[in-house]
């Protein structure tokens, strides 16, 4: 299984402040009304969907199926949050399919 990790240098003079963290894999990307999500924390079964202005579209629980599904039609790029997990965002393009 293919994992991806984001690597931030937290002291650019020094080569001893290392973070790696696990990224969160949104797939398919971009989506229609569903996705799945990889590197989801354990325990946690809820993401909330944000515009890029910050502002809450939906919160949504994981179904049986390990799929998110979303009430609402969206077109755009979006950002996921998972409310205290560590790395706890990833970015979504939503392409609506209303009529």
């Amino acid at each position: 299984m293919k994992t991806s990790f984001t690597i931030t240098l937290l002291d650019p003079s020094s080569t001893k402040n290392w973070v790696v963290r696990p990224s969160l894999l949104v797939y398919p990307n971009p989506a229609s009304r569903s996705f799945r999500v990889r590197n989801m924390p354990a325990g946690f079964r809820k993401i909330s969907l944000f515009d890029m202005r910050g502002i809450l579209m939906e919160e949504i629980q994981i179904d049986s199926d390990g799929l998110f599904r979303l009430r609402g039609d969206y077109t755009g790029l979006f950002v996921l949050k998972i409310e205290g997990a560590p790395f706890s965002s990833g970015l979504i393009r939503l392409e609506g399919k209303s009529k």
